[in-house]
């Protein structure tokens, strides 16, 4: 009798003590999420004394909470309801966040508001944070790619779906740290904290297609000036003044591949190697104009369509856009709306390109719609970025936003488009990609499919503009084919062992490489409603398999298949 009541006596104390762990876990779960919320509900207070307050209390509540879920005495509930593997996830999460907690007190206590009351970025702020978050950029990934991956088993699988959001928003957020963490170390010199910075804008249009994405439609100058961003300029295609020759020396695999066509600032980004284009553009504005700029930024339409999704419609003449009919009126009705007047056409762009950075400079974002704006055009590489400074150009190399192709090994495979017709037909091309390994071992094989397709119809009525065949001198069209050339990069160090195109059953064999990666280039003739099917194999490559797909209008449907991953 009495081992009952001592034995009853010490689970009645287990209970209530795992009762009160529970609550107090529960309490500073919900005063996390009530922090979180003044954040978001005081977002119009960014930069105030008021805001920096709620970021305190956030990482207070961060740190208080991490420690509660990494109690190791937790563990035996999270055993007891069938989920010990939640445990320890939520242990591993709880360590990274209470690091990221410190960091982030420590840089909110030394953060000032900004005074001026200017909209602009806080480089104060920025110097303040920079060294602690550089610090954590593991702990940070390790965070967000924990919590991307955080389910709920055993008894707790009815609530998984709640943390839906929670695993999307980490999703998001670990993507953006990715491709701008890796700039902090500069960051603070490129918003133009030391002198002022101009920077050119290629605003890209990706109907005609080209390796960054598509060809310059329009271009800008923003200026930097101590975190405070201006629009200096904005201007279309016609006033960029092209060259007969390269305004710099180029590779020798670069030359023999592109030759002298991208001394033409429309032509300056055939390659995806995105300095290759950025230095040319350089050199090109600084012969036209006497002016040198400080580096390059690449947008297109898509981050337009972004922009607009989080800040609202544009009035642009007596059109308004919205991010629902920004694509179809910047890549297809205008030249519809403008086909007799190609001047009238051309404003409209630069006009919708001036309004939306004017609007992005003059009404900054808060924090939550900036990651809601950059992420998926980061993710897309609609976003480049290149500084003429080389010390700020090795840390954006460190990020996929510098549009480089990395020479190092691995097993990345890339499709890249360029338009040969001289027209706007890429709206119109479709693309599925397939990258599966048939073979594993010490000699791996990697087989690429790629299909393309014209998707328009020959009897649809397309404005010159958009399906002239300028490489056949046929202005009005030719049945609204197209010509493109199709360049499939392997990794470095990897070979092409054979190519074959599966429409006509002939072999491809014309081959090049550029920056050590081999290339096979397939020059092709799409028909309206056609498509052509080309399988290459490689070997070589080293590691998980890979694809780096070109920005284009729509979406590349893509697979990988990778049986060799371990």
């Amino acid at each position: 009798m009495k081992k009952r009541q001592f034995v009853g006596a010490i689970l009645t104390i287990l209970f209530l003590m795992y009762l009160g762990l529970g609550i107090i876990t529960f309490q500073q779960g919900r005063a996390l999420h009530n922090s979180a919320q003044k954040i978001s509900n005081n977002r119009t207070l960014m930069g105030t004394a008021a805001f920096t307050d709620y970021y305190k209390e956030f990482a207070y509540a961060l740190h208080e909470f991490s420690s509660s879920v990494g109690n190791p005495l937790l563990a035996p509930v999270f055993f007891l309801l069938g989920s010990p593997g939640t445990f320890t996830h939520s242990r591993t999460i709880a360590t990274s966040a209470d690091q990221i907690a410190q960091d982030l007190l420590g840089a909110v206590e030394s953060a000032q508001p900004r005074s001026s009351g200017q909209p602009g970025i806080n480089l104060d702020l920025l110097a303040q944070s920079a060294p602690s978050l550089t610090n954590s950029q593991q702990e940070i990934y390790s965070l967000l790619h924990n919590l991307q991956n955080l389910h709920l088993h055993g008894i707790l699988l009815p609530f998984d779906s709640r943390l839906d959001s929670i695993r999307k928003s980490a999703h998001s957020a670990l993507i953006v740290s990715k491709k701008l963490l890796p700039l902090l170390p500069a960051a603070h010199s490129l918003l133009g904290s030391d002198s002022p910075r101009t920077y050119f804008v290629a605003f890209q249009n990706p109907a005609e297609a080209r390796g960054t994405g598509g060809i310059i439609g329009a271009y800008a100058l923003l200026n930097i000036n101590k975190g405070h961003i201006t629009v200096a300029r904005v201007g279309s295609n016609a006033e960029l003044v092209s060259q007969e020759t390269l305004p710099i020396d180029m590779p020798e695999d670069f030359l023999s591949l592109y030759g002298v066509d991208p001394a033409i600032w429309q032509n300056s980004n055939m390659s995806p190697h995105f300095p290759n284009a950025a230095k040319i553009w350089l050199a090109l504005w600084e012969i036209q104009s006497g002016e040198k700029l400080d580096g390059v930024i690449t947008l297109d339409p898509f981050v337009l369509k972004q922009y607009l999704q989080v800040s609202g419609p544009l009035t642009v003449g007596n059109q308004v856009i919205t991010s629902k009919n920004l694509i179809s009126e910047t890549l297809s009705r205008e030249y519809i709306r403008y086909a007799n007047d190609n001047n009238a056409r051309k404003l409209f762009l630069v006009t919708l390109l001036k309004t939306t950075l004017e609007r992005l400079t003059s009404q900054p974002l808060p924090p939550s719609d900036f990651l809601a704006l950059v992420e998926k055009p980061l993710r897309e590489s609609r976003i480049y970025l290149y500084s003429a400074h080389p010390t700020e150009q090795s840390a954006i190399h460190q990020s996929t936003i510098s549009g480089s192709m990395d020479s190092s090994r691995d097993n990345t495979y890339r499709l890249v488009i360029n338009n040969l017709a001289g027209n706007k037909m890429e709206y119109y091309l479709a693309r599925k990609i397939s990258v599966k390994s048939i073979q594993c071992g010490k000699k791996p094989i990697t087989q690429v499919d790629y299909i393309l397709e014209n998707t328009v119809s020959a009897t649809a009525k397309l404005p010159p503009y958009v399906n002239g065949r300028l490489d056949l001198l046929k202005n009005n069209g030719y049945g609204n084919s197209t010509k493109i050339e199709a360049f499939l990069y392997g990794p470095v160090g990897s070979k092409i062992t054979g190519a074959l195109n599966m429409t006509t059953r002939k072999a491809v064999s014309l081959k090049a490489s550029e920056n050590k990666h081999p290339v096979l280039i397939s020059i092709l003739e799409l028909k309206p409603k056609a498509s052509i099917h080309i399988r290459a194999q490689f070997t070589g490559g080293v590691g998980p398999l890979a694809h780096i797909t070109q920005p284009l209008v729509r979406p590349a449907v893509l697979s990988i298949t990778d049986k060799c991953a371990r």
